[in-house]
């Protein structure tokens, strides 16, 4: 109950989470299809949904461990296969989301006298349903 701690919240890639994982978001959205016509006046435009989609990024360590890897990703970005991702607390009672997503982009990021971390960003793929963790 309360506000969420982001720390719980991660991404799980076929069931094991990101590694080393620092960040992670979730963002739904549609598709506008535009139905201005004739009978319509003024300066406002008229819309209704198209398809829906989501987008889900994750930021972690690079580094190699128990969990998803940059590697794996790495491997499904090239093979262009669809992964199962879920964005989840993994807490009993909790609502998680759940759906076929392709990775879409991944990124290195190396400076100076720091930890390399990477980015990933995974594009759903049909439909993403949400239960809650049992």
């Amino acid at each position: 109950t309360g506000i969420e701690k982001g720390s719980f919240m991660r991404d799980y890639v076929e069931s094991a989470a990101v590694s080393k994982a620092t960040d992670c978001s979730i963002e739904f959205s549609a598709n506008e299809i535009n139905i201005a016509h004739k009978d319509i006046t003024g300066s406002w435009s008229a819309s209704d949904y198209g398809e829906l989609n989501a987008t889900i990024t994750t930021s972690a360590l690079y580094a190699t461990g128990d969990g998803e890897t940059f590697d794996d990703l790495w491997t499904a970005f090239l093979a262009g296969t669809k992964v199962t991702v879920r964005f989840s607390t993994e807490v009993v009672g909790d609502t998680y989301y759940e759906g076929e997503f392709l990775v879409t982009s991944l990124s290195i990021n190396a400076p100076n006298n720091e930890s390399v971390t990477y980015s990933a960003t995974f594009k759903s793929d049909g439909e993403v349903s949400s239960d809650v963790v049992a």
